[in-house]
C-alpha cells in the first residue's frame, strides 16, 4: 500500500480536538436515526438491569445473577465507549472495544450453558476467550466475524483501510480520527446488534422474572430487522470502495 500523505494540520492535541468536534458534529446530523436508535436501546437495556434486580432483589444474591449484572456492566461501559469513539472517527479503537462486547457476551453466554463454571471463575481461574469459543462450539459466521475484528485491530496492513481517508483522501495516514461514513455506520449498526443479542440472551435465561418486557423485546425485533438490512446494503457499498 502507498500513503500518498499524512495529515499534518493536527499540529497540537487542541486542534486534534476540535476536529474530532467536527467529526462528531457530522455524525449527529448524517446519523440521527442510529443515535435515536442506540439511545433507545440504551434505555430498554438500563431498564431491563433495574428490573431483574427488582426482582432478585434477595437477602443473598447468587453467583449467577452476580455474573450476570457484572458482565451486563461491561458490556454496556464498553457499548458506550466504542459508540463515543466512532462518533469521533477513531474507527479501529472502536473496533478493538467492540470485540470486547462480543468476547463478554459470550462468557455471558457461556456461563448459562456451563453454571458450574461461574464459581471457580469469580475466586479468580482465568477463563480465556478462546476456550470459551471453542466450549461454545460457534459457527463459521461467528468465528469469521470475530476474525474481522482481529483483522482489524491487529498491527496488519490491511486495517490500514479503517484509518486512511475516503475518495480523493484515500491511501492517507491520518492522526486523530476520520469521518469515514461507510465504516462508522457499519460499526455501530454492528455494536446495535449485539448490545440487542445480550439482551435477548439474559431475557432468555431469566424468562420468568422478565416476563412483562414483551413490549420492549418486540422493539428489539424490530430493531435487529432495521439493522440488519442496513447492514446488508452497506455490505454492498463497501464491496464497490476502490482497494
Amino acid at each position: 500500500m502507498y500513503f500518498k500523505e499524512t495529515f499534518g494540520e493536527m499540529e497540537d492535541l487542541q486542534s486534534i480536538t476540535r476536529f474530532q468536534e467536527i467529526i462528531s458534529q457530522r455524525f449527529r446530523e448524517e446519523f440521527k436515526s442510529l443515535y435515536s436508535l442506540f439511545t433507545s436501546l440504551s434505555d430498554i437495556y438500563l431498564n431491563t438491569v433495574k428490573k431483574l434486580k427488582d426482582k432478585l432483589d434477595l437477602p443473598e444474591i447468587q453467583s449467577k445473577d452476580e455474573v450476570t449484572f457484572l458482565l451486563m456492566a461491561r458490556i454496556f461501559n464498553h457499548s458506550l465507549s466504542a459508540f463515543v469513539l466512532l462518533e469521533r472517527g477513531m474507527l479501529i479503537d472502536a473496533a478493538a472495544v467492540i470485540r470486547q462486547v462480543l468476547e463478554t457476551q459470550w462468557l455471558l453466554e457461556y456461563f448459562y450453558t456451563y453454571p458450574d463454571k461461574i464459581d471457580s471463575w469469580t475466586k479468580g481461574k482465568v477463563i480465556k476467550p478462546g476456550q470459551v469459543r471453542r466450549n461454545l462450539k460457534m459457527n463459521k459466521e461467528r468465528s469469521l466475524l470475530y476474525d474481522e475484528y482481529c483483522q482489524m485491530t491487529h498491527n496488519n496492513i490491511e486495517s490500514a483501510k479503517y484509518f486512511s481517508g475516503v475518495q480523493d483522501d484515500l491511501n492517507c495516514i491520518v492522526f486523530g480520527g476520520y469521518y469515514n461514513p461507510i465504516y462508522i455506520e457499519q460499526l455501530v449498526c454492528e455494536l446495535i446488534i449485539y448490545l440487542t443479542t445480550t439482551l435477548f440472551i439474559v431475557n432468555h435465561e431469566y424468562e420468568k422474572e422478565l416476563k412483562d418486557l414483551t413490549a420492549a423485546n418486540q422493539k428489539l425485533n424490530n430493531m435487529l430487522k432495521i439493522i440488519i438490512n442496513r447492514l446488508v446494503e452497506l455490505s454492498g457499498m463497501e464491496e464497490d470502495l476502490p482497494e
